[in-house]
């Protein structure tokens, strides 16, 4: 079986990109993983200890939901999984689906090299044509080259699991989701969601996310990138604040770094930050799943089919 890399984005491009989000006070979600991020995400996800077992979806869901909606024993695949970050989840698919003699090529993609080294790893015991692509997934070349890639297979199937939709906000990804997916092709998604439209619900989700500024790990993971710029812990605090879209129904938590002293750093620019300045350095979506698939229909996405956990719900949406 087959294995090939494909570069997209080049290093010195991340650095700039991510000068520029300094400069812009919103640290882009995609640099977090990048690099030592990368690593510190997956130290036994002791970073982000709020889930529970039995709030996460279970492998055989996932797999139920693909052999019941999208995979077919004559046709041959495209498996697009879009973020992947270390395919944990993907190598239990893909491992099932193959068992069963689906035809399957799997594509993995990320702006992170070190999330493709860890996702490498993983699927090493896994037999299928493989590809990597160092690329983000938001840009017209990612497009362009996916596209062109794919264009021998049967059908083209894209999947957001893990954190990656929570990150990103939605009108940004929806648009995306949009061009890149042609009509008649599946995407499954993964996202956080909260069980109910209540005050009590909005301020369970935010003390337990409040809570992690007490936890190393979890401030290691969010600080990882200040400190890349050369800004010390103690040069200002972690902050958790909170609003609610009503028109999506969805909570936005974010994590923010509040700056307490001047500051000037060298990073590909020169800045200045001043006290009390504020950097967004992570934004986690709370999504409510009925409002979701309104949302999803009004863009031209056709629900298929969904599966739950109490915290965690995949979605399988039809582009029309």
């Amino acid at each position: 079986m087959s294995k090939e890399f494909y570069r997209l984005v080049s290093d010195s491009e991340i650095l700039d990109e991510m000068a520029d989000s300094f400069r812009n006070r919103i640290l882009e979600q995609k640099f977090l993983y990048t690099e030592d991020g990368a690593n510190a995400f997956y130290s036994e996800e002791k970073w982000w200890p709020i889930f529970k077992p039995e709030d996460v979806i279970s492998t055989e869901d996932y797999i139920k939901i693909l052999e019941k909606n999208v995979f077919k024993k004559w046709k041959k695949y495209a498996f697009v999984s879009l973020a992947c970050g270390d395919s944990h989840k993907e190598k239990e698919i893909l491992k099932s689906l193959l068992s069963k003699w689906f035809d399957i090529s799997y594509y993995w993609v990320d702006f992170s090299e070190r999330m493709l080294e860890l996702s490498e790893e993983t699927l090493k015991n896994i037999n299928c044509n493989k590809k990597f692509i160092l690329a983000d997934i938001w840009s017209k070349k990612f497009k362009t080259e996916i596209d062109y890639l794919l264009k021998d297979y049967d059908e083209r199937v894209f999947t957001f699991y893990g954190n990656t939709f929570w990150n990103i906000n939605y009108t940004n990804i929806i648009d995306i989701l949009g061009n890149l997916l042609k009509k008649w092709e599946k995407l499954l998604l993964e996202v956080v969601t909260r069980k109910d439209l209540s005050i009590e619900e909005s301020l369970f989700i935010f003390n337990r996310n409040k809570a992690q500024l007490n936890n190393e790990d979890s401030k290691s993971f969010l600080l990882n990138k200040i400190r890349k710029i050369w800004i010390k812990d103690e040069d200002g605090k972690l902050i958790v604040t909170m609003k609610e879209d009503k028109l999506l129904d969805v909570l936005k938590v974010n994590f923010i770094f509040e700056i307490l002293k001047k500051i000037k750093i060298d990073f590909r620019w020169k800045m200045v930050f001043l006290p009390w300045e504020k950097i967004e350095l992570y934004t986690i979506y709370y999504y409510y799943p009925e409002t979701l698939i309104s949302f999803f229909k009004e863009h031209d996405f056709k629900f298929l089919d969904a599966s739950y956990a109490r915290k965690w719900w995949q979605f399988l949406f039809e582009k029309e």
